[in-house]
């Protein structure tokens, strides 16, 4: 029960943020639960594209014209497990 009530403060204060900056950072040791809280918190907005690079869909459609896919995506934007594409990350910056 205290993981729930945890993760309910978490996912208001991180959509909170998500609506004051345009860019917010899960991070965490592995298996603590950073996808699930993601999951959760997309059910916060209305308009969500999710990136899934443990994904082979995932993965090809960031891998050619990363910044064409992502120009078209509406809303939030979930990467998750962007650490399996680091090149990913020079596309992000800007």
């Amino acid at each position: 029960m205290q993981h729930l009530i945890q993760r309910s403060s978490l996912v208001g204060e991180i959509a909170q943020r998500l609506r004051e900056s345009p860019v917010t950072v899960l991070l965490g040791a592995r298996q603590v639960g950073k996808t699930t809280l993601a999951t959760l918190i997309s059910g916060e907005f209305p308009d969500i594209t999710v990136y899934d690079l443990e994904r082979e869909t995932g993965r090809a459609a960031l891998t050619h014209t990363p910044e064409l896919t992502l120009s078209r995506a509406t809303g939030v934007v979930v990467i998750d497990e962007v650490q399996r594409m680091p090149s990913l990350f020079a596309t992000l910056r800007p």
